[in-house]
């Protein structure tokens, strides 16, 4: 029997978190889901432990280190109507796959859904934004709020419809933000429905992906420049450009004194242009 829903969770050595992760899985209200726990190459043992369900799959990978990588590799085998991720740090509340899915039964037009997050501390306690404004539970077309970076939106809050999250896809020249830029092109090919719940707890630590490498603004700045092919209005355009020139100021701040970061920032820059 096809699954509602496929979770994608990617992982790499996180037995600290993850059985916590798969937890808020098992506790979700609705129970025919299956869950790709996609493993890029874990040395660890963090994958020992995990519960013996039919429901659960492990897809091995070797070690890459590229996020959109692995990310794309459980979204190519998910089969369910749709498709949710969560990150092996992080958690859901148990009604986030029923509110999602309810939500986007109620608005046929819309390809996914999104909803509030909070983060947490390594303790698990509550602990402040980054960045970014309030969480304003936008319905509709996202794409000059997630430019624009006006509205805070959580990949581990998504829920898409399995044929536009595979039409869309991860960028695997995208060593960073990965997220962002599939949430972006999802914006540009579907209108979203807002959930107003907090469904989700997004964990900040010393060791998350986002806090490791600044090589990928080059990236980031290049993925830009194709968002701006892709919109039709000035102001949003204008908007692409500067985030474009922002990325790359920052990223020449940071590695000016590091050469070796320059290289690879030049590498990640080269990959990014390809088109092939």
């Amino acid at each position: 029997m096809i699954p509602s829903v496929s979770i994608v969770l990617p992982t790499y050595n996180r037995g600290r978190w993850l059985p916590a992760a798969i937890s808020s899985v098992t506790a979700q209200t609705i129970s025919w889901w299956e869950l790709l726990v996609v493993d890029d190459g874990s040395t660890d043992g963090s994958l020992d432990g995990l519960p013996v369900d039919p429901r659960v799959q492990i897809i091995r990978l070797a070690h890459s280190g590229n996020l959109a990588v692995v990310r794309q590799e459980g979204l190519s085998a998910a089969r369910g109507a749709y498709v949710a991720s969560l990150d092996s740090d992080d958690q859901w509340e148990p009604d986030h796959l029923a509110r999602a899915m309810a939500c986007l039964e109620r608005n046929p037009d819309c390809g996914w859904s999104y909803g509030r997050y909070d983060l947490i501390s390594e303790q698990s306690e509550p602990i402040g934004f980054r960045a970014g404004g309030e969480w304003s539970g936008q319905s509709g077309n996202l794409v000059a709020a997630l430019l624009g970076a006006d509205q805070p939106i959580a990949l581990q809050t998504v829920v898409v419809r399995r044929a536009l999250a595979q039409e869309v896809g991860f960028d695997r020249r995208l060593p960073l933000y990965e997220d962002y830029d599939f949430l972006v092109r999802l914006a540009m090919r579907s209108p979203a429905a807002a959930v107003d719940a907090l469904v989700a707890h997004v964990r900040e630590h010393a060791d998350r992906t986002t806090r490791q490498r600044y090589d990928a603004m080059l990236a980031l700045a290049a993925a830009y420049r194709r968002y701006e092919q892709g919109v039709i209005e000035p102001r949003l355009r204008r908007t692409c450009r500067q985030r474009a020139r922002y990325m790359t100021r920052q990223y020449f701040a940071r590695a000016r004194a590091d050469i070796g970061a320059l290289r690879a920032g030049f590498n990640v820059l080269r990959a990014a242009l390809d088109r092939s």
